[in-house]
């Protein structure tokens, strides 16, 4: 009997560290719907893991379907790798991959090897469920560079692309991302939690 109530803990334990928690977003620009963002949070082992997809269909002269997926790995508080990989029109666009070394990171973009010399504590994957409360750099997964975030009002973050000077404003409730703004070269859009 004690050898089954022993498993039965082992295996409830192991599964609350293997469950992962979701979170969905719809895509809009202009109140019309461009498509959806999938972001999913587990633990294990100590790892954190971030997944966030992405399927955005838009018009600009013609049909674009764009796909994101962003992996991102953390340990202590630190991002121990992240992968983007990007599609457009099911071809692969661009890839970039950020990996800890023992005294930096090797950054991986487009075949292009570089070295990153920053910890890196918050990035771009936490924004969605960990309010950046404290924190002023967030580093890009995609672009691979640092970007300042500022507080604006209570729950209200603005991020700002150091190359375009676009600006992305974060809003949250309870410490989870609600809504989002990014401004874009094309258009504006929205990310909006349901």
């Amino acid at each position: 009997m004690k050898n089954k109530v022993l498993l039965v803990v082992v295996f409830l334990g192991m599964a609350t560290a293997l469950q992962a928690q979701t979170l969905l977003y719809d895509i809009t620009s202009n109140n019309n719907s461009l498509g959806q963002i999938t972001v999913t949070k587990s633990h294990q082992n100590g790892l954190l893991k971030i997944d966030v997809i992405s399927e955005v269909k838009v018009k600009v002269f013609v049909n674009i379907d764009l796909k994101y997926h962003l992996t991102a790995n953390y340990k202590n508080g630190e991002l121990l790798s992240s992968t983007v990989l990007t599609f457009v029109n099911g071809k692969q666009h661009s890839s970039s991959i950020t990996e800890k070394t023992n005294e930096n990171y090797s950054i991986t973009k487009d075949g292009d090897l570089s070295k990153f010399f920053n910890d890196i504590n918050y990035s771009g994957a936490l924004l969605y469920w960990e309010e950046p409360k404290n924190i002023s750099i967030v580093y890009s997964e995609i672009d691979n560079i640092e970007k300042p975030i500022k507080k604006v009002a209570s729950g209200h973050y603005k991020l700002t692309d150091p190359k375009s000077k676009h600006s992305s404003d974060y809003f949250y409730k309870n410490g989870t991302l609600e809504k989002t703004v990014i401004q874009h070269t094309l258009m504006t859009f929205q990310l909006t939690r349901r």
